[in-house]
């Protein structure tokens, strides 16, 4: 009877023992549990803030590349409220150290209940941001996703250069000079190589500059995913500087200009000029149907915009000039800066043999624009991409020889290629390809950009700082 009792006594002792660790085991995992379920909601409360964050660092960004002036939010803005959950942020864009600099102030907040005002987690950050392009700008040549090829002597002597695409040089080629360097900004959007319908992308294998010996770049060149610095000096390639973007070519409103026609011709008067002596004016607002040749010594004043529904072939010391009295940003003229000659045709517009376009006594020169693309659109496509814009690169739309020149005034391929085959003064090139050939030196005077007098003002990300 003893033994049976004491036998009774170390079962109870053990199940009291087991009893009492079994609970032990159970309120830790139940505490461990709680414990990481608490911790994985401050984690959802601190990826919350962040993402709000991130967004409002991407939306100051897309804001500011729109409009220059925008001061950020008015107040919170609810990214996220679902349920008992709600993530929002804030953006405050503040001046920087200069004209080019700005500082976004960026805050995201979680909350839950969403109807809480006191969040669970904030992230603040500060963006200093810094700007590609302004009115002041010096970009001489801004290419498309064609690229800039020199070849044989032709040099850029003056006036910053942006290619969206690549850059080929050749034999005694030249951007720069040593005693006056330039500002070389290269995006490399110009694959798939050979085109498609993903065409333009930034290409990441490939180099966007080529330069065979002795062709040389004088001055400070930034290049997206470029590595060889070979053939540039002064201060040659700046590998930490930030990829440049593509940046968009200048904008110019085709219909706003077809809606202030008011005189449509195709009279001889306009469409052909080949006499030694003669000189005649076009009104601003014209519209001229089919091809116009300009021939001899012709000289032809333009009081406002053109609209050449065909071709314009200027040959032997033929003229365009811009009208002393001209009226900019008015009814005769869509670009505030120069009166636009719009070109339809698919050759577009040759200027061959002495052949010039002239400013007038206040410098002003004229916008040539041409429009031709290999699109089926063409030439009133909106937008051309895709193997359409890759082909519609090599078709050459303006065309200079034999020391033509264009002082002051732009030369505007909108989809297609500008091929320069020989010196003279130019105001400035914008094409999606452009070719420098054949050329001792070819100067430049003009700033291009957004309106045709600056270039596309677009924000870049320079440095961050977190405030907890």
């Amino acid at each position: 009877m003893i033994k049976d009792r004491a036998q009774q006594g170390f079962l109870l002792a053990s199940l009291i023992i087991s009893t009492t660790l079994i609970v032990a085991i159970a309120v830790a995992v139940t505490t461990l549990v709680i414990n990481n379920y608490s911790l994985a909601k401050v984690d959802v409360y601190r990826l919350g803030a962040q993402l709000a964050a991130d967004a409002a660092a991407d939306r100051a960004i897309a804001e500011l590349n729109h409009d220059t002036d925008w001061s950020g939010t008015a107040g919170e803005v609810d990214l996220h409220n679902v349920g008992e959950y709600k993530s929002t942020y804030e953006i405050t864009i503040l001046p920087g150290s200069g004209p080019s600099q700005k500082i976004a102030n960026v805050t995201g907040r979680t909350y839950s209940p969403s109807t809480s005002s006191t969040p669970r987690s904030t992230r603040k950050y500060s963006i200093d941001l810094r700007s590609l392009g302004s009115a002041s700008s010096t970009f001489s040549i801004v290419t498309g996703v064609g690229g800039l090829i020199l070849n044989n002597s032709a040099k850029i002597v003056d006036g910053d250069v942006y290619v969206n695409g690549t850059i080929v040089m050749t034999n005694t080629a030249q951007i720069g000079l040593s005693s006056n360097p330039v500002s070389v900004k290269v995006a490399n959007q110009s694959c798939p190589l050979t085109g498609g319908s993903t065409y333009p992308i930034v290409c990441v294998a490939e180099e966007p500059i080529s330069i065979s010996n002795p062709a040389h770049i004088y001055g400070d060149v930034c290049a997206t995913h470029q590595s060889d610095g070979s053939g540039m000096s002064d201060v040659g390639l700046d590998t930490s500087c930030a990829d440049p973007p593509p940046l968009p070519l200048p904008p110019h409103d085709r219909d706003a200009q077809k809606a202030n026609i008011t005189t449509t011709t195709s009279d001889s008067y306009y469409t052909n000029c080949d006499s030694n002596t003669a000189q005649r004016t076009w009104p601003g607002g014209l519209k001229i149907e089919g091809d116009v040749n300009i021939g001899k010594k012709c000289e032809i004043t333009i009081e406002g915009d053109v609209w050449i529904t065909g071709n314009l072939d200027m040959i032997n010391s033929a003229k365009i000039i811009v009208s002393d009295s001209i009226s900019l940003g008015g009814a005769n003229t869509v670009d505030p800066n120069h009166p636009t000659i719009m070109i339809d045709g698919p050759s577009g517009v040759a200027i061959r043999n002495s052949s010039q376009i002239i400013a007038n006594a206040s410098d002003t020169g004229a916008q040539i624009i041409t429009y031709w693309s290999d699109a089926l659109c063409s030439p009133d496509c909106s937008d051309v991409t895709g193997q359409d814009l890759f082909d519609s690169s090599t078709i050459t739309t303006i065309y200079l020889e034999q020391s033509a020149q264009a002082p002051s005034s732009i030369l505007y391929a909108k989809w297609s290629q500008i091929d320069l085959n020989n010196g003279g003064d130019i105001g400035a090139l914008v094409g999606q390809k452009v070719k420098l050939r054949n050329s001792a030196a070819v100067t430049f005077g003009t700033s291009v950009g957004g309106g045709g007098g600056s270039s596309p003002i677009t924000w870049l990300v320079d440095n961050y700082r977190r405030d907890y």
